[in-house]
């Protein structure tokens, strides 16, 4: 599992591997917004970009994916 904060704040973005899915959290209304399908069997590392546009999602086998 993996886990990101926005710069701001405002959005939590999770890893699941159970589901293969990151999912996109207004924190401030405390909702889910997105899933997204991850395509990594265990995504281990999350990390938002310092301009907030880009999510990186680290996993299995050194794959890397740009949401």
């Amino acid at each position: 599992m993996g886990v990101a904060v926005s710069s701001d704040t405002r959005w939590l973005y999770v890893a699941s591997c159970a589901s293969r899915k990151v999912s996109k959290v207004d924190l401030k209304h405390e909702v889910v917004l997105e899933n997204f399908g991850a395509p990594l069997a265990a995504t281990t590392n999350l990390v938002v970009t310092p301009d907030d546009e880009y999510l990186l999602a680290a996993g299995d086998h050194d794959r890397l994916l740009v949401i």
